[in-house]
């Protein structure tokens, strides 16, 4: 199937392929480039090191002349804001080096629900290749910190149409009944949640319990039982996440062998704090490897104990590449829970890493309020034991805008 043809802009025009003069422009700059690097290096005892230092090497960090251009033949604006890209600005353009990306009077389409001042995290076109000691986990992890962008500017997220497929309904108490393991997958059903999460001696009951109706229309990524759109998570490893690699694996064995669609498995975080870096993805790899690719793993982080951003980053990285499907914010079973700053981190991080991995929050998210607050953050997963709660708030609040859009029309507003 063809690519979508890409759009550009130009003085409030919508143009196919950039204005003849901006291609003529773009053509007269890549000759001066190519002129000035030859130039350089020719009459340099040291070609390489000439070209790379020079004021003509676009791609040289701190070069001061990067994204400006230098000679002013086309008169003109300059570059634009730092989050917009090409408006209006203080220096003449023409002749000169760009920076790849920078976009003058030509812009293509731009991201939607986004704060016009965010930086856009450096997404891999391939997942890095996973460190092999823990030094190299660390300057991955410090060079991904260097990259984030300040609290005030991270992306705000669309609220999805149906927020039931966000929700994994869930019943973790130690204490919990049969019968509320019952209940808890009848409500499932009726509000169409993405999955029950359960731990392991209740997961064949979820599966019986779900396979017994087919009346569900869930459409939620991941694999479901028979019979029914509702997933079956269960925990690993929970709520400590101390349990040896060994256990952890076999549990996990286990839990698919009774009918677990998904796995939410808590990261080993003293190895994370004492920077063993290659032994905590060593830990999450081998479950990874240990169940099929298609039983979605999620990796718990425990944000509420960790110490600040740079620990949010590491577990985010090192889970990332150790083959998770979802970073997970908490068990809510082990200090706070979910929070807005840790979702925004771990979003971004997953993003700048380009594995696919997304983001889960869990832990203390009971109403309509603080389910929008993390999906916002960028949760595409919430996980809670008032899934009903939530649904119906939602449901409440969504019915009250209708009613109050329909009196306003009435009114001729």
């Amino acid at each position: 199937m063809a690519p979508e043809p890409r759009t550009y802009v130009s003085g409030g025009r919508v143009l196919g392929s950039p204005p003849l003069s901006v291609r003529v422009s773009r053509f007269f700059e890549s000759v001066y480039v190519f002129l000035g690097l030859y130039l350089v290096s020719f009459f340099s005892l040291d070609p390489y090191a000439a070209a790379q230092n020079s004021q003509f090497n676009i791609h040289r960090k701190g070069n001061p002349s990067g994204p400006k251009s230098r000679w002013g033949l086309f008169g003109g604006g300059g570059s634009g804001g730092s989050g917009g890209g090409g408006g209006p600005g203080g220096g003449p353009r023409g002749f000169g080096p760009r920076k790849i990306g920078r976009v003058d009077d030509v812009r293509g389409p731009e991201p939607l629900h986004q704060n016009s001042s965010t930086k856009p995290p450096p997404y891999q076109t391939m997942a890095p290749q996973p460190p092999q000691t823990d030094s190299a986990w660390k300057t991955l992890i410090t060079q991904t910190i260097q990259h984030l962008p300040s609290p005030t500017t991270f992306p705000v997220y669309p609220v999805p149409a149906r927020p039931s497929l966000t929700i994994d309904h869930t019943q973790l108490s130690p204490t919990a009944s049969p019968s509320q393991i019952d209940t808890l997958c009848t409500e499932a059903q009726v509000h169409d949640f993405a999955t029950v999460c359960v731990r392991l001696p209740y997961v064949a009951r979820a599966v019986q319990n779900l396979s017994s109706s087919n009346t569900s229309t869930n459409t939620a990524e991941g694999t479901t039982n028979p019979g029914t759109g509702v997933g079956v998570a269960c925990v690993i490893a929970f709520p400590s996440g101390l349990d040896p690699t060994a256990s952890k694996t076999t549990e996990s064995a286990s839990a698919v062998s009774a009918g677990a669609t998904e796995l939410d498995m808590v990261l080993n975080r003293p190895l994370l704090q004492e920077g063993r870096y290659t032994a905590v993805y060593e830990d999450i790899r081998a479950v990874r490897e240990a169940i099929p690719a298609g039983v979605v793993l999620k990796v718990i982080l425990e944000t509420g104990r960790l110490s600040g951003t740079e620990e949010v980053v590491a577990g985010s990285v090192v889970a990332c590449l150790a083959g998770a499907d979802y970073i997970k914010t908490s068990t809510g079973f082990d200090g706070p829970g979910a929070r807005v700053e840790d979702v925004r981190v771990m979003r971004w991080v997953a993003g700048s890493l380009g594995t696919g991995t997304r983001v889960k929050a869990s832990g203390g998210v009971r109403g309509a309020e603080e389910w929008r607050r993390m999906v916002e953050a960028g949760a595409e997963r919430i996980g809670s034991s008032s899934g009903v709660g939530i649904v119906v708030q939602l449901g409440r609040i969504e019915g009250e805008m209708e009613e109050r859009q329909k009196e306003e029309g009435e009114g001729g507003y």
